[in-house]
């Protein structure tokens, strides 16, 4: 969905998360075997957060109350999918094996 707000004329209101996994070998020098190694990098782009004043939605407008509602909705949404990180980040760390994850 694009919309145009005095902040960003054509605002995605969408997040992205990818994941690279690296999987390498090395042969050693001594000629004793190899080394195997892995890796991940976990990218996120997230929608960016609306603040009501930045992005001057004008309260006249036809479509101001839709606006608001759309602006209450991206950092709600925000708001969740950083929870959901900390949680599975602390998942993989075996600090809350048996926490929920707070996604719809």
């Amino acid at each position: 969905m694009i919309g145009e707000t005095k902040m960003n004329k054509s605002s995605s209101r969408s997040h992205c998360l990818f994941t690279i996994q690296v999987h390498g070998k090395i042969a050693l020098l001594d000629g004793d075997g190899d080394m195997e190694f892995t890796g991940k990098l976990h990218m996120v782009d997230l929608a960016g957060s609306e603040c009501a004043k930045s992005a001057g939605n004008e309260k006249s407008a036809p479509d101001a109350v839709a606006r608001e509602r759309e602006r209450m909705n991206i950092n709600r949404s925000l708001l969740t999918l950083g929870r959901v990180i900390t949680i599975l980040k602390e998942k993989s760390m075996n600090k809350s094996a048996n926490a929920r994850i707070p996604y719809r």
